[in-house]
């Protein structure tokens, strides 16, 4: 069955966590994840309850986030990135429902698809669905016969959720919410660039989709000017 995973949403002032594991043990922060019927879940941001487990290092940087991940499985793209044909769909596919909204067209950006592209490996090859602990991250458990496929699915789904936004918040005083996170992150107005990653999961059978974000919105107090309502 296909998932989707709540957008990571943590404070600006926090640093970026670590995956090493001889980082102290009053770093570790633990907690589980919050099931949802048909075996769905959300892996929730700090801000929103903490779901997930972090290794929190004390001069970890952004980049650190991602030392340390293996791979065992030899069907996975590339760690350097996916390849530019399917960051062109990303790409078509994001700002396809931008132009909607009247935001600008997102860019490429080779260090975010390569950061999207080794989550994406690692997930696949290890059999797990959980957000990284960045904060500029879409995720979703895709179907279809090709990455591109499962790209376009991704991304519409995660549009999908305008209809709640609009219903729930009318694109007046909006705020951060797991049913509409996916949606606002892929609109935000001041985000520009976008990378992204694809891994198939031969146990789940299914494909791991990755979207990072800079700069990152769902950002509070933000929402009304980043995420406007359809042109037309």
């Amino acid at each position: 069955m296909p998932l989707l995973a709540g957008v990571l949403r943590l404070s600006s002032k926090r640093r970026f966590y670590c995956l090493r594991s001889n980082v102290s043990k009053r770093t570790l922060l633990l907690a589980g994840v919050r099931t949802l019927n048909r075996g769905c879940f959300y892996s929730l941001g700090l801000n929103a309850g903490a779901r997930n487990v972090y290794c929190a290092g004390d001069n970890a940087e952004r980049e650190d986030a991602f030392t340390g991940w293996g791979s065992n499985s030899e069907d996975v793209e590339s760690a350097e990135g996916p390849s530019t044909g399917l960051l062109k769909v990303a790409l078509t596919e994001h700002n396809k429902f931008r132009r909607r909204h009247g935001v600008p067209d997102l860019k490429p950006d080779q260090k975010l698809n390569a950061i999207a592209q080794k989550y994406a490996n690692y997930l696949a090859s290890n059999n797990l669905f959980q957000h990284s602990k960045t904060d500029y991250e879409n995720l979703a458990g895709a179907p279809g016969k090709t990455k591109e496929d499962a790209i376009r699915y991704a991304v519409k789904k995660w549009y999908d959720e305008e209809k709640i936004y609009r219903k729930v918040y009318k694109y007046k005083n909006g705020a951060f919410s797991l049913k509409t996170g996916h949606f606002t992150a892929m609109i935000w107005r001041k985000t520009t660039n976008l990378g992204i990653g694809v891994a198939y999961n031969k146990a789940k059978k299914w494909w791991v989709v990755v979207a990072n974000y800079s700069p990152r919105g769902n950002t509070k107090g933000q929402f009304e000017g980043n995420v406007p309502p359809p042109k037309g």
